[in-house]
């Protein structure tokens, strides 16, 4: 639902006359919304319609056009020439067509370096691209030994060791998004993981992100001083 389609259509003089004046006309289902593609066609309301002067036996002539399909269900293009000699055609085809929650994951991170014993903040964000709710969606965020989550914003959830379980969202509409800050404090330096998994339905989404952690002025000092030691 809501996506370009596109179609081809043929036509062939199979006779052994030449059709003159041939008038071609396709209705395009409800809700449809033509793009383009036929240059010869001029749109009336719901139809193209265009002419053909005329149409050798053998000929045949190909056709592409663009639309977008709006609603749901079987949405039927029906199509009919008519022109001399007697010659007429009709052909229809019906395009089934959902809607489907299309959900995309992403992670604002931290800028790198980061420090460390301060508050620092991972986003989660998860937009829905399609053209029906995602439903009961769940989240689950997981860190790296030496990093510890500290609380959540934006939504409900629990915080345990390494983890962040959010509370199921129950919706989130077509074209909207839903954001959730985790706050989280590292006290060893170093690359930290963060690592998000979201599901709805049949979806399923995971997403990593690596973020390094500045090492204290000390312990650079100290590992130096030990090793000139030795």
């Amino acid at each position: 639902q809501n996506t370009k389609a596109t179609y081809n259509l043929s036509i062939h003089n199979d006779g052994d006359a030449i059709s003159e004046g041939v008038e071609a006309r396709l209705q395009m289902p409800s809700g449809a919304s033509y793009l383009g593609g036929i240059s010869e066609a001029r749109q009336v309301s719901n139809q193209l319609v265009w002419s053909i002067p005329s149409l050798a036996p053998g000929a045949k002539l190909d056709y592409q056009f663009d639309c977008v399909l709006g609603q749901t269900g079987d949405n039927l293009f029906a199509f009919d020439c008519r022109g001399s000699a007697a010659g007429e055609t009709r052909v229809d085809i019906a395009t089934r067509v959902e809607s489907i929650a299309d959900l995309v994951l992403s992670i604002e991170d931290p800028n790198a370096p980061a420090p460390l014993n301060r508050e620092v903040t991972y986003d989660i964000v998860i937009k829905n691209r399609g053209s029906r709710a995602a439903e009961d969606v769940s989240v689950l965020a997981q860190f790296s030994h030496g990093i510890e989550p500290v609380r959540i914003q934006g939504h409900t959830g629990k915080v345990i060791t390494g983890q962040v379980l959010v509370d199921p969202i129950r919706l989130i509409e077509p074209g909207k998004e839903a954001r959730i800050t985790v706050v989280a404090v590292a006290d060893q330096g170093g690359h930290h993981r963060f690592r998000t998994e979201v599901k709805s339905g049949d979806t399923l989404l995971v997403s990593e992100e690596a973020t390094h952690y500045m090492v204290s002025s000390s312990d650079r000092i100290s590992r130096r001083s030990s090793e000139v030691s030795r």
